[in-house]
């Protein structure tokens, strides 16, 4: 062994060493944001799910006046400069029985689709989701 082999083997090993924590860092910030995108997607699925299933229950009260109103939950997300929000997600009656949740988070949109059953008396408004979460199913006869 020479003089000076000690050192260069502790300036490799310091390397690598540096190398796979870096490398370690980047791996796990690419896990949190697919985390964080899978949980935005199951949260709007759920509200989706929800929303359709009791806009399909309420056709039970379907010979009836009746006024419905649920209310959605806020979904919690990171920007890009990772500060916390909230915001309720867009809604959409696409057809006559399938309703879209979707929202942009980090410039890339998530949606949700859920089908439901309603009749022509049945009325779904989602004019104030985006603003206070809340859906209003009515049934004016």
């Amino acid at each position: 062994m020479e003089k000076g082999q000690i050192s260069i083997d502790l300036l490799i090993t310091l390397i690598v060493a540096i190398i796979a924590v870096g490398a370690m860092g980047a791996i796990i910030a690419t896990y949190s944001e697919a985390q964080e995108r899978s949980t935005i997607q199951q949260q709007l699925q759920y509200d989706a799910l929800k929303t359709a299933s009791l806009i399909t229950a309420s056709q039970a009260l379907s010979d009836t006046n009746f006024r419905i109103e649920s209310r959605i939950g806020a979904i919690f997300y990171t920007d890009e400069n990772n500060n916390y929000h909230s915001a309720y997600p867009d809604m959409n009656i696409i057809t006559n029985n399938k309703l879209n949740l979707s929202l942009t988070v980090k410039g890339q949109k998530q949606d949700a689709n859920a089908y439901f059953y309603a009749d022509t008396l049945t009325t779904i408004s989602t004019d104030s989701v985006k603003a206070t979460g809340t859906v209003v199913i009515t049934n004016a006869q």
